[in-house]
């Protein structure tokens, strides 16, 4: 294409190549209707299309937040009630979802398949021009809110898929501080408002009000499509341009100008505390650049990689060597403006002046002089990155497509996403002539565009609000009055009965499907060869990995009890964080940053095929070039054999952020507890898992802060012999992959000693059973039901498909839709495990009811003898995910530890792609077997947890 050149509906206005994109970018204008269309025409099979409109909130009722949810239940052309459903069950894509930011709302989709791909752009653009949420109010209340009445008691209720998902999202301190820290930030300005829609706020949405926002900002005139990849333009356009044609370009003022107020503006919120915490968080914010300043983002990052990276970087040491605080950070937020946000966490009210008066003292002083090295390092780490471009499964298109928004809908060039190369070296100049000090200075020490809060802990909050809640909806019953709640029994009836009411086939028949000839059937050949030298099992993997090396080491621990599990874990998160005998922390990480483009220390459970025995180990990952290999060997052998463990005020510290995120992942990721929990009852790899990573982890954790004040010698001398017991050759796997042969397997293991004797070795069985009832700071819940069986690769497969048929179908009917939960699912596991979850759950007593149902809705499904075909295509497509060279040996290294063959794949394919009606009969038997085996876990809000009907025998508060 040439600039002037018209295409289907379309004007070229500009075009030009970006060596960084290695591709073409062109602009392109819709002439009818004044839409704006990007094209990133580059190299890759997988395609993307994504549209945006600009929707800055005007209140906290979040509703482009329902819009978003809203407009993928149906439309004109597709008049079913959830068209993306039916795309989650049927479709190839690689990427289907919808966001929803401050001031902008995205619908980005992908996929391999042309035909398939095409199927998306049309379903995703008749749903954003032609929804029938306009027509159909049902839509509103499922997706936005709604009253309910209690059939014994008459009194209203709130429900609502986003009522309680920003319910559940307001729960975490983290997201109410950031809220609560915006509307001092941006007073007068969208930014202020929260898009997702504050709980307070949503109810006061009403429908007309929520038609009204659609029919404003979402036209063409306000779009900006984006399409990346090996893009047919001729099969694409023409479908763009004939619902573009539909509408006439006008004028539509969205953006105002942004005045912001200066000077520090302060605030003060409460929030419901964890189990046993008093201390108080405070948050600073810097508004400090604007969109069109991408460098600017760059250099706070570096910026925070320097002065927070590690306990021992300065900002962060100054602060915790005080005692005054248990943990700090900093991070960026990205929007037409760019907001740096401090976090200081764990403050005793009475010395918040002086933590105040110490971070404001330490910021001064890193103005005047920021270690080089520091930020040399971290740009060094940056530059890796950037070029390495490793997105695992999530698509570059996409990815593509939500940086050029950051630029494009603010009336910037949407090439500056891309370009890096310039921006990069002008970074290293910077930091090189004391830029980075000057940035500094001008971001926090000068800023006059900034604000603190105070988010005090309290444990009666959530009490507070129940009440509050309760005269609201008391006020809301009184004002409707008898002839009001016969009127909205009525709707709700009709509700009920519209939920209740399936598509019809005629409906159903209008979404685009594809037929199992459009799957294109691979096994991957894996290349690992695997040898053994000098007693250290060598796994080399020869992927297309552009010059990079990824490497990983595993160190079996086999021989520690399950008790001592928690502390592996803690060896694991001390490695690289503490000093060595040749580098302090800051020396050490400046070291892996500058040479290395990952270095992660972790812990791992290997499982092998046909083996009841489990291994957990130290697991250490890196990336890096051929040029580096000896830096490896060298950083290796520091942290392994060098790295000083006696110092007990700074492993404190480390257990201390540990208790403190574990805590806060339980109010915002409850499911994963919920299901760590149950896993640890079903197997022995459940247990281990949890010894190292889950509720079991975090009791260790707690004995440890105990253990380190009454006797820090003995917790110092454990670790110290941990680390020296476990690093040797007999207990090393090394895996390495590269695109070419090099000597990097065998250097590694020469540096490792022979272990004296034999360990011995333990044999881990699942847990008894534990309390399975967890009440946490949280307003809303988290369910999970399931234990494990051992199963064939090709039950596996079926179960993948069974999968995608109970989330996508039944869980989603039940508990999200009806039930009102942000999300629900199935998960079947390798290991065999079978198990259920719900996600910001108001009723999960009624989900776990719902769980067990779950077998006899597969059976009815058998005996109905319905097509599978769109389920087994929607499996396939998860399971095929994309990968990079990283992700690839990723996969091809677990294969080969767990013993997991080609054959084993294609069996597990085979039974993907093979369910039957009939074979869904057995999928039924294996999960009514799975949860008999298993049970029952239930993580959230105190007073859910009470009301169960059946009463907890325990109810362990966190």
């Amino acid at each position: 294409m040439r600039i002037g050149d018209k295409i289907h509906g379309f004007s070229v206005v500009k075009a030009e190549n970006i060596a960084e994109l290695c591709g073409d970018l062109y602009t392109l204008t819709h002439e009818k209707s004044g839409a704006r269309l990007l094209f990133a025409d580059r190299e890759d099979s997988n395609k993307s299309f994504s549209i945006a409109f600009k929707t800055p909130p005007s209140d906290d009722t979040g509703v482009f937040h329902i819009i978003e949810h809203s407009v993928l239940c149906g439309s004109r052309k597709f008049p079913v009630k959830e068209p993306f459903v039916e795309l989650l069950k049927g479709s190839l894509n690689t990427f289907l979802n919808a966001m929803t930011y401050e001031d902008r709302t995205v619908y980005p989709v992908s996929s391999r398949c042309d035909k398939d791909f095409l199927n998306l752009v049309d379903i995703y653009l008749d749903a954003v021009f032609h929804p029938l949420m306009k027509e159909n109010e049902n839509i509103f209340m499922q997706e936005g809110w709604r009253y309910e009445i209690d059939e014994k008691t008459g009194e209203l209720s709130y429900n609502g898929v986003v009522y309680n998902e920003m319910k559940g999202a307001y729960s975490s301190p983290d997201e109410l501080g950031y809220s609560a820290i915006a509307k001092l930030l941006y007073t007068g300005s969208c930014y202020a408002r929260d898009s997702g829609g504050a709980p307070r706020a949503i109810p006061t949405l009403t429908y007309e009000q929520f038609k009204s926002a659609h029919d404003k900002y979402y036209h063409p005139s306000n779009s900006y499509i984006y399409l990346d990849g090996s893009v047919d333009l001729d099969a694409v356009l023409p479908l763009i341009d004939s619902y573009l044609s539909e509408f006439d370009k006008k004028e539509i003022t969205v953006d105002s100008e942004l005045k912001l107020p200066r000077g520090e503006r302060r605030g003060r919120v409460e929030y419901e505390a964890s189990d046993g915490e008093s201390g108080a968080r405070l948050l600073l914010g810097y508004i400090f650049s604007d969109y069109s300043r991408q460098k600017d983002k760059v250099m706070a990052t570096l910026l925070i990689s320097a002065l927070t990276d590690s306990n021992d970087s300065p900002l962060t040491k100054a602060l915790l060597d005080s005692g005054m605080c248990e943990d700090v950070s900093l991070s960026v937020n990205s929007s037409r403006v760019l907001t740096l946000l401090a976090e200081i966490k764990g403050v005793k009210e009475s010395e918040l002046a002086a933590v105040r008066a110490l971070y404001d003292r330490t910021i001064r002083e890193a103005c005047e002089k920021i270690e080089r090295e520091s930020l040399t390092a971290a740009l060094n780490r940056i530059e890796f990155k950037t070029r390495e471009r490793d997105l695992g499964s999530f698509p570059v298109g996409v990815a593509n497509a939500l940086s050029v928004y950051e630029v494009w809908t603010y009336g910037g060039d949407p090439a500056d996403a891309f370009r890096y190369e310039d921006m990069l070296r002008e970074l290293r100049s910077d930091v090189e002539s004391g830029g980075a000090e000057k940035f500094l200075a001008s971001m926090i020490k000068d800023n006059e565009y900034c604000a603190e809060l105070l988010m005090i802990p309290s444990d009666s909050v959530n009490k507070e609000e129940t009440k509050r809640l309760s005269e609201e909806l008391a006020k809301a019953k009184r004002s409707l009055g008898d002839a009001g709640l016969a009127s909205l029994s009525e709707k709700l009836t009709k509700f009920n009965e519209w939920q209740a009411t399936p598509d019809s086939e005629a409906s159903l028949s209008t979404i685009p499907t594809l037929s199992l000839s459009d799957v294109e059937y691979k096994v991957r050949k894996s290349k690992v060869a695997t040898r053994t030298v000098d007693g250290v099992r060598l796994l080399e993997d020869r992927v297309d990995s552009r010059g990079i090396i990824y490497a990983t080491l595993f160190f079996e621990a086999d021989d520690l009890s399950y008790e001592e599990l928690p502390l592996l874990s803690l060896l694991a998160s001390l490695i690289t964080n503490m000093r060595t005998e040749s580098y302090s922390v800051t020396e050490l990480k400046n070291r892996i940053k500058s040479e290395l483009g990952a270095f992660s220390v972790s812990c791992s459970v290997i499982k092998r095929k046909g083996e009841e025995r489990v291994t957990p180990a130290l697991r250490i990952g890196a990336s890096l070039v051929g040029e580096k290999s000896a830096s490896l060997g060298e950083i290796l052998g520091e942290v392994l054999f060098k790295t000083v463990l006696d110092d007990p005020a700074a492993i404190k510290k480390i257990l201390l952020q540990t208790k403190l995120y574990a805590e806060e992942m339980f109010v915002s990721n409850g499911e994963a507890l919920a299901l760590g929990r149950l896993e640890g009852m079903s197997t022995a790899h459940g247990a281990v898992s949890e010894a190292l990573n889950g509720y079991e982890n975090y009791l260790g954790v707690k004995k440890f802060i105990e253990l380190i004040d009454t006797d820090p010698e003995a917790l110092c001398n454990s670790l110290g012999e941990l680390l020296s017991k476990i690093a040797k050759k007999e207990r090393l796997i090394i895996s390495v992959a590269e695109s070419d042969n090099s000597t990097l397997a065998e250097d590694i293991a020469a540096l490792f000693p022979h272990e004296e004797g034999e360990r011995k070795r333990q044999k881990y069985e699942k847990n008894a059973a534990r309390p399975t009832a967890f009440a946490t700071s949280a307003a809303t819940s988290f369910a999970a039901a399931g234990g494990a069986l051992t199963l064939s690769p090709d039950k596996l497969g079926l179960l993948r498909t069974v999968r995608s048929l109970l989330s996508y179908e039944y869980l989603w009917s039940e508990i999200r839709v009806k039930g009102g939960a942000y999300g629900a699912g199935f998960i079947p596991r390798r290991d065999g495990g079978c198990y259920f979850y719900s996600y910001r759950d108001p009723s999960p007593e009624r989900s776990i009811e719902a769980f067990s149902a779950g077998a006899d809705y597969l059976k009815a499904i058998a005996e109905s003898g319905a097509d599978l075909t769109k389920f087994i295509i929607g499996a396939y497509g998860e399971y095929d995910v994309l990968t990079t060279p990283k992700t690839a040996a990723a996969k091809n290294m677990t294969d080969a530890i767990s013993g997991w063959t080609e054959e084993d794949e294609s069996e597990f394919r085979r039974g993907l792609l093979e369910a039957t009606p009939k074979r869904l009969g057995e999928a039924a038997e294996i999960i009514r077997s799975a949860l008999a085996a298993g049970g029952a876990c239930v993580v959230g809000a105190g007073d859910i947890l009470s009301s169960f009907k059946k009463p907890f025998d325990e109810i362990t508060v966190i």
